[in-house]
């Protein structure tokens, strides 16, 4: 039997750490993936010493007070843990409860840590991964449209892809990006590019490709029912209330939100499209319903009236200010409060979202429309910095999982073959 590239797990700084013990759990207890094959390098570089020695762990963080990247270790490590392997660097890219741990110098970690790899000549690394629950940058999609407008905007989003391609990494993964920008730039370079959705449906997930059998269809489905973390949530939700109404907040999402009432099974005339007008950056204006939405105001009346319990949910990629959300949320009850005000308490309304950005703290715990913000755990915030509602759903881990489940296999199977493949990872077949 020949010997197989092991899968080496790398934590960047901070809360990257946990992350990467979950991912690896999933990857053995999930996805079955032999404990052998699958290894984790701490970066805490404990037991260094004052002496720099070929024997040295692996340190990455900041360095000083400036937030400046440091990372380093003895030679024997680099050789020991990372030659002939596949090498998965996995980070938080927004840590908002790490001071000074910001999106850029965090990037500055990415590149860094393969730049790194490089510095060892004849150094062999099997395939270079980078894990990112949140991608950086991918709001910066609209350079190209506001060039022809006559409005020059750095364009951060390529600067980052292109810095991913001249550090040599193979793989990029991240969850529900923004936009369709950075992964069409990332493959243009030749990355390999694995983007999560959360709102998607264990239906659509093709299980044989996460290794499971014919055989083993029950397996598979635990597996990836925890994939379908909106989808479960609604589930579980959907019969309390005697309506549910899916909300599109705005053109951008219109797709998400077809494509997510598809995966619950919901009804489609049970949808609401908000028409709203951006005054300025930050600042928009809730003109009413499109004219096709199947829900209009005289139907938020008419179920308000009936004393109903009324779900309504609003999916997106992100939450930054709530402020789009809240006055959405605030629109629909001033419907409700002023022509069914003894059934207002009859009315909840929840944002989901992937991304719990919160960028402005401040404004964010003002949002007080919304009744429950609900969101993923791709962001690291600290709960005792917000007062209003929030509810994390634990699915990062298993997500990232199976996206380096995948192309570790895809990897090994190209160096090996699939006959050989078979025998290492399923000894059975």
């Amino acid at each position: 039997m020949v010997n197989l590239p092991k899968l080496v797990l790398v934590p960047g700084s901070g809360e990257s750490h946990s992350l990467v013990d979950r991912v690896r759990n999933s990857l053995m207890h999930d996805f079955r993936l032999d404990p052998e094959l699958v290894g984790i390098v701490s970066t805490h570089g404990q037991g260094m010493g004052k002496e720099k020695t070929r024997r040295d762990p692996l340190k990455v963080g900041a360095f000083g007070g400036g937030g400046e990247r440091e990372i380093r270790s003895g030679l024997d490590l680099l050789w020991n843990q990372f030659a002939n392997n596949h090498v998965a660097f996995v980070q938080y890219s927004f840590q908002p409860t790490e001071e000074l741990s910001q999106i850029d110098s965090l990037h500055m970690e990415v590149r860094g840590f393969f730049r790194w790899l490089k510095q060892v000549p004849g150094l062999p690394i099997h395939r270079r991964t980078l894990a990112l629950p949140y991608g950086p940058y991918l709001r910066s999609h609209s350079v190209e449209k506001y060039a022809a407008q006559g409005h020059i905007e750095l364009d951060a989003l390529r600067m980052i892809i292109e810095d991913y391609h001249n550090e040599s990494i193979d793989d990029l993964m991240w969850l529900d990006p923004h936009s369709m920008k950075g992964e069409d730039l990332a493959r243009s370079f030749g990355l390999d590019v694995h983007s999560l959705d959360p709102f998607d449906s264990a239906k659509n997930i093709i299980w044989a490709k996460l290794g499971f059998g014919r055989e083993e269809e029950d397996v598979a489905h635990k597996v990836t029912h925890q994939m379908q973390p909106f989808v479960n949530r609604y589930n579980d939700i959907k019969g309390k209330y005697d309506e549910v109404i899916m909300v599109c907040p705005d053109a951008g999402a219109e797709r998400r939100v077809e494509t997510f009432v598809g995966n619950c099974r919901a009804k489609k005339k049970d949808m609401a499209y908000i028409l709203k007008r951006r005054i300025r950056d930050g600042e928009v204006e809730i003109q009413g319903f499109k004219s096709f939405s199947p829900i209009q105001e005289r139907h938020i009346i008419e179920m308000a009236k009936s004393g109903k319990k009324i779900l309504y949910i609003l999916p997106d990629d992100m939450v930054s200010s709530g402020g789009t959300v809240d006055d959405i949320a605030k629109y629909i009850k001033d419907i409700v409060r002023e022509h069914a005000p003894d059934h207002v308490d009859n009315v909840r309304i929840e944002s989901w979202t992937t991304h719990p950005l919160c960028e402005n703290i401040g404004k964010f715990n003002t949002r007080t429309e919304i009744d429950e913000f609900v969101c993923l755990d791709t962001v690291v915030q600290n709960p005792n910095n917000i007062s209003v509602p929030i509810t994390y759903l634990p699915a990062t881990h298993i997500l990232l999982a199976s996206a380096l489940y995948k192309s570790y296999y895809h990897g090994v199977e190209k160096l090996v073959g699939p006959d050989e493949l078979l025998k290492a990872l399923r000894p059975a077949v």
